[in-house]
């Protein structure tokens, strides 16, 4: 083997459930230059076994058998067999990814780095997420640092996410502690500190198992807590005996107290109670020296139990590790002038250790982008941001701003920002409190929201050139004043735009590892402005910013990583306009021809991207006005042409299977007339029926219509279908959604569906029938689709009509007599739940016909049993029944401008505490809604 680069270390005792897994992982290693010896430190278990099969099958696997003496004694060991550049640990129990190795030895610098950290996962039987510890380290790769210049490595501890230069680990003659479970403590840090060179890579490399049954995730236990005060103490020796530095010193009690002791503090009842007085004792012996204003930075829960250990309050200390972990998240903050303070229940603990401000302006936001859009070089981002537990409850309170900075630089520039109020965030987020009232919440988000304007034509943003860019939101409230980069992108495309093309300047909107915003400005260098079709071939015309580019293009489908290249030939004939030419007066055309060989044998089905070579640099063909232009190629393939986020240029080919042969729209009903290429489609037997699906996101329910087959020959089959918008009594087919076709196809063997592709781009006809608004249209991907909206009348058209109607219509209606026969239904989806007020209904429509039932809707053509009358959520009718309704059963939030009547009798189906206080003691069986029922007649006949 060649010269050694890693050596790796693994302790074994008693793994055999992991081993295989473990072992398994250096095997695969990418960088084959690894020694790997196996310290089994007298397993009793088949663990041996095992690393013997490991030594046989691999040359440079070492089995090293010994008496067990512990973690730090077969670590010791193990190293004096290592003969590589540097050395590594690895525990039975964790794996590492097959390029470990490979990633922490290229940090190294051909071997100048002293150590080389990497990302730690922290793994079990049912999930695999980051390490709390280690998300304060490894928030970027840094090729050279050092503990006093990046504090936060006093947080990692562990041995196995890294590499120890060898030379190094003997020059400062590096042992472990043996007999003690927290050996690498006492290890690490000192390293840290006496390293020349630490690099830090951000990258996942270590997987941690964190079983209950390994030595880190036992019960507490006394001998446990002293070898972790053992490690302490050594550390503190070390730093004591070598670093001078007083930064270093805060730093390794803060970590001491807010994560060593703390450990063991938050685990205090599982310690029988008459020891817990011991490890109060040593703790409070440990920290008496600690001046009181390292504890100031601590959570104010954690100020409490320490302020308990100094004053031998252990009664109340057990109350504060219970009350944090049961009732934290409905522990109320009140501000008092700058000041936050949390409304604790321990008694006896002075008031100042309430206050929550510091935590407060440290802690995490909540941050979420809803929507970016374009419109003449402006952006404008909407969406919302707010910090947990603290009351955005009124606009006067709340100020914003916002600067554009950028990244490489720090260089930044203020620009537009609108708060908006967002009720919604307060229901959804704000934590519902434990009084049981349905609208109540712990916090107000309210005013979180915020609409932020970016004219990329403004002299100051045009000055800040070409570049990286995040937005930083500076959120001001008494007592906080924080910058939150803005980030986080919603469901759906909203937040996730196509680049943007303004003023010869490129704009793509992207997201880092943190999923935080970053808006990247460049220059467009090219531009496909004209996309046509002749003779089933593709032409694309563009430009050049000058003639120093390689004609030959690398067209390649990233999927496949097949690659073909084409040529771009000069096109004198494309006029190049004004602007390009006054900013690159060499500019040149082309045009690209795509013949139809090309493109069904050559290519193939695919996502073809465009690039270009500029001075040996690959560079995006960016497409421009070209977006969704589509054509089919001898009726089996699909061209459209699409925009990557990159900006490049993409040539999607698709086989065609099922398309649309001609529409035709008339008195309310869609008639289609389609085509299926048999070769195309993946079906056993023949084909005897079809059927056209609707299918939205939205719902869970297609809405099936069968076919007629008019034509099934070999090759093609040819259908027909007639969709009624809406049936003999008025009722809707398809709800107010977004819906997509699919066309089923059924034989005597099987079922199955395929998408209706339309094969050019073309206008079709709005539809209005029964208060719905029906509109075809063509998805990106060239699906044929309708999207259905509802009709408003003219009185309640609109969202501000309707909030008109909140303010001053439904206050009217309040004043009429309250119908007593009626009872309104509410709910998000009439389901079948056992928090769902449809049996109750159910119940009422069949059995007391002399009530009348109403459900407000979304949609009136919502399916709803029986002979219940629909009202539209919005409408003039809604705000009626809102008023005058003697029952409202629900299982939701009610809307904020609806106020309860004096004998309005409210039952939520969710919340239990309405029943009468008599029967709260009865047993409620989830399966029936029985108990409601006899509950609400009772109360009716009262």
């Amino acid at each position: 083997m060649n010269k050694v680069k890693v050596s790796i270390i693994v302790t074994i005792y008693n793994a055999a459930d992991y081993l295989r897994e473990c072992l398994d992982s250096l095997a695969n290693q990418t960088l084959k230059e690894i020694e790997v010896f196996m310290i089994n430190d007298g397993s009793t278990d088949e663990s041996e076994k095992i690393a013997e099969e490991y030594a046989i099958n691999y040359e440079n696997f070492y089995i090293v058998n010994k008496e067990h003496g512990g973690n730090g004694q077969s670590k010791n060991y193990g190293v004096s067999f290592a003969k590589g550049e540097y050395i590594a640990f690895l525990s039975c129990n964790d794996y590492v990814s097959n390029e470990t190795y490979e990633k922490l030895y290229a940090m190294s610098k051909d071997g100048t780095v002293d150590i080389v950290t990497g990302n730690v996962v922290r793994i079990n039987e049912n999930e695999e997420g980051a390490s709390f510890l280690h998300e304060k380290v490894f928030k970027e790769t840094l090729d050279d640092t050092h503990i006093t210049k990046n504090t936060a490595l006093i947080y990692d501890t562990f041995i196995g996410n890294k590499i120890f230069r060898k030379e190094f680990w003997d020059k400062n003659d590096i042992k472990f502690i043996e007999h003690i479970v927290d050996e690498d403590i006492p290890v690490v840090i000192p390293a840290f500190f006496n390293a020349n060179s630490t690099a830090i890579l951000s990258d996942n490399v270590y997987y941690w198992r964190a079983e209950k049954n390994s030595i880190i995730g036992e019960k507490m236990n006394i001998s446990e807590f002293i070898d972790r005060l053992y490690a302490i103490e050594a550390v503190d020796k070390f730093v004591k005996d070598n670093v001078k530095d007083g930064t270093c010193t805060y730093i390794k009690n803060n970590r001491w107290i807010n994560v060593d002791f703390m450990s063991y503090i938050n685990r205090l009842d599982e310690v029988r109670p008459k020891n817990r007085g011991m490890f109060v004792n040593i703790i409070k012996e440990y920290i008496k020296e600690m001046p009181d204003s390292l504890f100031d930075d601590l959570k104010a829960i954690d100020r409490i139990k320490y302020y308990c250990i100094k004053n031998d309050q252990v009664d109340i200390l057990m109350e504060a590790i219970d009350f944090e972990k049961t009732n934290m998240d409905y522990l109320e903050v009140v501000r008092k002038g700058n000041k936050y303070i949390g409304k604790f229940p321990f008694k006896g603990v002075p008031k100042e250790y309430f206050d929550m401000t510091i935590e407060l302006n440290k802690s995490e936001e909540v941050k979420k982008i809803s929507k970016i859009t374009y419109e003449e070089g402006v952006m404008n981002l909407k969406g919302y941001a707010y910090i947990p537990r603290v009351n955005l409850d009124k606009s006067e309170i709340v100020k914003m701003s916002a600067y554009l900075v950028n990244i490489k630089n720090g260089k930044k520039v203020e620009v537009n920002i609108v708060n908006e109020k967002k009720p919604i965030i307060t229901q959804n987020y704000g934590v519902r409190a434990k009084d049981y009232k349905l609208n109540n919440r712990l916090f107000n988000y309210d005013w979180c929201g915020y609409n932020i304007t970016i004219d990329f034509n403004d002299k100051d943003i045009v000055e800040l050139g070409s570049g990286k860019y995040n937005i930083i939101l500076n959120l001001r409230v008494p007592g906080i004043d924080k910058d939150i980069v803005l980030g986080y992108p919603g469901k759906g495309k909203g937040a996730n735009p196509k680049p943007y093309l303004w003023n010869l300047n490129k704009l793509l909107v992207k997201y880092d590892e943190e999923e935080n915003l970053i808006i990247e400005s460049t220059e467009q260098l090219s531009g496909i402005t004209a996309c046509s079709f002749k003779d089933e071939s593709v032409i694309l015309e563009g430009w050049f910013s000058d003639k120093d580019y390689d004609r030959k293009l690398l067209i390649i489908d990233w999927k496949t990583k097949v690659k073909f290249s084409i040529f771009a030939e000069e096109n004198k004939e494309y006029i190049i306009s004004p602007m390009i030419l006054k900013k690159y007066p060499n500019a040149e055309g082309f045009k690209v021809v795509i013949d139809k060989e090309m493109i069904m044998n050559t290519w193939g089905v695919g996502s073809w991207f465009f690039y270009y070579y500029k001075n040996g640099k690959r560079e995006p063909l960016t497409g421009v006005n070209i977006l969704n232009k589509r054509r089919a190629i001898d009726d089996i393939n699909l061209v459209r042409l699409d925009i990557s986020l990159s900006g490049a240029t993409i040539l999607r080919n698709t086989k065609l299977s099922t398309y649309l042969d001609n529409i035709n729209i008339k008195d309310g009903n869609i008639r289609f007339a389609t085509v299926l290429n048999k070769n195309e489609l993946d079906i056993k037997g023949s084909i005897s029926k079809v059927a056209i699906r609707c299918v939205t996101k939205k719902s869970d329910k297609d809405v099936v219509v069968p076919g007629e087959i008019i034509f099934n020959g070999k090759d093609i089959l040819k259908a027909i279908f007639n969709l009624k918008l809406a049936d003999e009594k008025g009722k809707n087919l398809l709800t107010a959604n977004n819906w997509s076709f699919y066309i089923d196809y059924e034989s005597n063997e099987e079922k199955v569906s395929d998408e209706l592709y339309t094969l050019e781009n073309q206008e079709y006809e709005v539809i209005n029938t029964n208060n719905h608004k029906y509109t075809l249209n063509i998805t990106n991907k060239g699906v044929l689709g309708v999207k259905v909206k509802l009709v408003w009348s003219w009185i309640d058209k609109g969202p501000r009509r309707r909030e008109a109607l909140e303010r001053y219509i439904y206050p009217a209606f309040r004043l009429l007599p309250i119908n007593k026969k009626t009872v309104l239904f509410a709910e998000q989806s009439i389901s079948n739940d056992d928090n769902s007020p449809k049996s109750l209904y159910e119940y009422i429509d069949k059995y007391c016909p002399q009530y009348k039932c109403v459900w407000t809707v979304k949609d009136e053509s919502k399916k709803v049993s029986g002979g219940a009358e629909k009202v539209r959520i919005g409408s003039v009718k809604y705000l009626y029944y809102m008023a005058t309704s003697k029952f409202m059963v629900n299982n939701l939030s009610l809307p904020e401008f609806y106020e309860k009547r004096k004998h309005t009798v409210e039952i939520n189906t969710v919340d239990r505490s309405n029943i009468s206080l008599e029967n709260k003691s009865r047993e409620y069986n989830k399966s029936t809604e029985m108990f409601f029922i006899n509950e609400t007649l009772n109360k009716a006949i009262r």
